[in-house]
């Protein structure tokens, strides 16, 4: 029973990952499908623009500082995926 206890944090930790990799395109999915069931025309490239690029902007400066607050790696020690993302 102890080697299913990481297993299962390990595959938990993926599927949290896949939800926020998804997250984005589906949401456009959505927007676009929206949109064009009511026949609406607006510029929805700018919207999107408007939303993702400072979105995209404020990821990029957090995971920047998290990789800059990561501890230095101990030889022989090999970190499990939730104390990477943790």
């Amino acid at each position: 029973m102890r080697t299913l206890k990481p297993l299962l944090a390990i595959l938990t930790a993926g599927y949290i990952l896949m939800f926020y990799l998804l997250a984005l395109p589906l949401a456009a999915v959505l927007f676009y499908a929206i949109v064009f069931s009511l026949g609406l025309q607006w510029r929805t490239n700018w919207i999107l623009y408007q939303g993702a690029t400072p979105a995209g902007f404020i990821m990029f400066i957090l995971s920047y500082l998290r990789v800059g607050r990561m501890k230095t790696a101990t030889p022989g020690v090999r970190p499990t995926l939730l104390e990477l993302y943790a």
